[in-house]
């Protein structure tokens, strides 16, 4: 998922380094509404935020770009919560902080075992309903920290 640039290529101040890997930035969540959510594209080629937007039912973002969340791809499920399979595509995409959202009502949780594997993998985690990660998540992606996220937008 992530672009890595060689260190001789003449972008390099548009990405960000980290150890030694340069990343893109992670775009930002434009407008979120019940059942939807609108993400801005990343150039993949120059790291720049392009005006072109995407819109999901949830959505799956990470340094440099997004996609749909399908919750049967994984059996993510208001029972089992979010899978720990899901989160692992997260992974090796540059992100250190990964932003987990519980739905708009709190229905959806993160199993502690979920939980546990992404501190011990040395991930900052954060866990909230999905208005306030959507808040926290842009607040980071907008300082230019490499954060990923799961966003489901209804319950």
């Amino acid at each position: 998922m992530p672009i890595v640039i060689p260190p001789h290529s003449k972008d390099l101040d548009i990405f960000q380094s980290i150890d030694n890997a340069f990343i893109l930035p992670s775009p930002r969540i434009l407008r979120f509404r019940w059942g939807s959510v609108v993400v801005e594209q990343i150039d993949q080629y120059t790291g720049t935020r392009k005006t072109e937007t995407v819109k999901y039912k949830d959505a799956k973002l990470w340094p440099g770009g997004s996609e749909s969340w399908n919750w049967k791809e994984h059996g993510t499920s208001y029972r089992r919560g979010i899978t720990h399979e899901d989160v692992i595509e997260l992974y090796d995409t540059g992100a250190q902080t990964i932003v987990l959202s519980m739905g708009k009502m709190s229905w959806l949780h993160v199993p502690h075992t979920v939980l546990d594997d992404l501190e011990h993998d040395g991930y900052n985690i954060i866990v909230k309903p999905t208005p306030i990660a959507v808040e926290i998540y842009n607040k980071l992606a907008e300082s230019g920290h490499p954060v990923a996220g799961l966003f489901h937008t209804t319950c």
